[in-house]
């Protein structure tokens, strides 16, 4: 079976769309936070990866830090994200004990939420000033990426213990044989412009995520904190709780933010 990973990277929060459906969203919160580094929410390709693509333009390709394959970028600002050549005879969509253990549950983190977040957040076009973007997933495997090299924990610490968190959710998905074909379709309730991308048939890895310039590209070398980040993850509550844990300074991820778990 042909596949094709999927990186999810930064502040991106997976929630289920329907009790008992397989179907998870990826959504990519809106940073209004207007600290100095601004969450670009993408879609990333290798250059070398892509046939042709139409719509709105990438970035001018670059290349990640000390690295030497060009990439091109296509930012987000209200914008549904799909994969037109999914094979859908494929198993439904499943997690592994991974990503159960190490993506973080929000509702774990901060028990006072409800077990679901705000009801624009399964809406088809919902507000841009929330969400930037969305992903729908209803096949394939989700697991936790690359391990940090340390431990992270709450406070106040609640029922998600202190462990090792995971630097992506890397979703394996069935695609059907040929290239692959990413569509970008913007909210109606946005103003932003459609793209489609091709793929060629080599294609095996695409990134979606949320992140700072610096962390994007792998520029960062010194630790930052990144804790008050985590904040974007409580703007998608129907209401905010009394108390917001947050990942302690010491112990925030050095080179990113990282993927979350609504549940």
């Amino acid at each position: 079976m042909k596949t094709l990973k999927v990186r999810i990277v930064g502040i991106c929060c997976l929630i289920d769309v329907n009790n008992g459906s397989p179907t998870k969203r990826v959504i990519l919160p809106y940073d209004n936070m207007g600290h100095g580094g601004t969450h670009i929410p993408f879609v990333e390709v290798a250059e070398g990866d892509v046939d042709s693509w139409t719509g709105f333009a990438p970035k001018p390709a670059y290349q990640h830090f000390n690295g030497s394959v060009n990439y091109l970028r296509w930012e987000l600002a209200g914008h549904k994200v799909s994969i037109d050549t999914v094979d859908v005879s494929a198993p439904n969509l499943w997690a592994t004990s991974s990503f159960s253990n190490h993506v973080p549950s929000i509702k774990m983190v901060c028990p006072s939420l409800r077990s679901y977040p705000s009801a624009d957040c399964f809406l088809s076009d919902p507000p841009p000033q929330l969400i930037a973007g969305y992903f729908d997933i209803y096949k394939g495997s989700l697991d936790a990426g690359p391990l940090d090299e340390f431990f992270t924990y709450f406070d106040p610490e609640r029922n998600w213990p202190a462990g090792r968190g995971t630097q992506s959710v890397d979703l394996t998905l069935p695609v059907q044989e040929g290239g692959v074909v990413i569509r970008i379709d913007s909210f109606d309730t946005s103003e932003a412009h459609d793209a489609k991308i091709n793929l060629k048939p080599q294609a095996e890895t695409v990134r979606i995520g949320n992140l700072v310039m610096e962390d994007l590209i792998g520029s960062r070398t010194y630790e930052a904190d990144t804790s008050e980040h985590f904040m974007l993850y409580y703007n998608l509550a129907e209401t905010n709780p009394p108390e917001m844990p947050l990942p302690v300074k010491s112990a925030a991820p050095v080179n990113a933010c990282s993927p979350a778990r609504w549940t």
